[in-house]
């Protein structure tokens, strides 16, 4: 069976706390800093790893406000798809909002 996610050239993936050299050379070297188009300040080794576990760590604090914002926007859960997706080392649900155009009238339309 084949994947989406990996194959003979690329295999995707969450940011893992261990990919902060990676990611410390693409600020000091990159396409984009070269044309100027993006210009990041001078970053430690330490900043950069610093940096890398908190992005891996904030990701499920995101979907817990992802879902919120969602809820008081008037979205109804309608559907969970349950560990559905994986990251970080654990499974993750696909949550399903909707929202009728009667709901969408009557909470957003004066």
């Amino acid at each position: 069976m084949t994947s989406a996610w990996v194959g003979r050239l690329v295999r995707l993936r969450a940011i893992e706390p261990e990919d902060w050299e990676t990611f410390h050379s693409f600020n000091e070297y990159s396409d984009a800093v070269r044309s100027g188009e993006h210009l990041h300040p001078p970053q430690s080794a330490a900043q950069a790893r610093k940096w890398a576990v908190e992005l891996a760590e904030r990701t499920q604090d995101l979907d817990d406000v992802r879902l919120a914002l969602h809820r008081r926007l008037g979205f109804v859960e309608e559907g969970r798809r349950r560990r559905s997706h994986y990251a970080n080392g654990r499974y993750d649900d696909e949550v399903l909002f909707g929202m009728t155009i009667e709901e969408f009238t009557e909470r957003h339309v004066s």
